[in-house]
């Protein structure tokens, strides 16, 4: 079998459309973070300045006016008092002391009066009657700090040695009243009196608060010998009190 060739020519087909955009490449990785520079090195401190030069002195304000008068203050309170002579009396009794009484002063006239005889009291009786008060010192302010009483006394020559005592009594006063007075003794001083005609003193100082405004003092005399009775007791004494 033979084969037969036919020449042929070639046809030449169209131009195809262009192509289209080819798509867009992916994003590159991130770089990676760079290493933070190093701290630089703080600067050296400044040296201080200079104090600067004291200012000029001000010059002196006006004056201003003169202020109206204060009032006047309070009275201070009085200052501390040495001693108040309360009573200061001279005296006598004229008759023969009885043992165990106390004589306080005159029946009528008080405790004031020369003659100190006519009324006494037994001194296991301490009252007073309304009417013989008279014979009571008032004490004008309290006397917080005590009391000094003197006392210088004799007896009449011949009637013996005798030991007489001096007391200070105190009473409350009362108004309208006709009870007698309660009085109690609160101090007292005593010593032998000769009948040589001389005379003896007897002091006593009592410190204590028993002594009150308004109340009674009566300063009384006693025997306190039971064999000797003094006679004619002539007798000074001064009472001082302290506030």
């Amino acid at each position: 079998m033979k084969w037969i060739s036919f020449d042929t020519e070639s046809i030449v087909g169209p131009i195809g459309p262009a192509g289209g955009a080819g798509a867009a490449g992916a994003a590159g990785a991130d770089g990676s973070d760079g290493t933070n520079g190093t701290n630089g090195t703080n600067g050296t401190n400044g040296s201080d300045g200079a104090d600067g030069s004291d200012g000029a002195q001000g010059i002196q304000g006006i004056q201003g006016a003169v202020g109206p008068t204060g009032d006047t203050g309070a009275q201070g309170p009085a200052g501390p008092v040495g001693g108040i002579v309360l009573a200061s009396h001279s005296s006598y009794i004229n008759t023969a002391m009885v043992y165990r009484r106390i004589y306080l002063g005159n029946l009528v006239y008080g405790w004031n009066h020369e003659g100190y005889e006519g009324f006494s009291i037994p001194n296991n009786s301490l009252s007073v009657p309304q009417l013989n008060a008279n014979c009571g010192i008032i004490i004008p302010y309290d006397m917080r700090t005590g009391m000094t009483l003197r006392v210088s006394y004799s007896v009449q020559s011949g009637s013996g040695n005798g030991n007489v005592e001096f007391a200070a009594f105190r009473a409350a006063r009362t108004s309208g009243n006709t009870a007698a007075l309660s009085i109690v003794k609160i101090f007292q001083v005593s010593t032998t009196a000769h009948n040589s005609g001389a005379m003896v003193t007897a002091d006593v100082v009592y410190t204590g608060t028993a002594f009150r405004e308004g109340d009674y003092i009566f300063i009384g005399a006693e025997n306190k010998h039971s064999t000797i009775t003094p006679s004619r007791l002539r007798f000074t004494y001064s009472l001082i009190g302290r506030p």
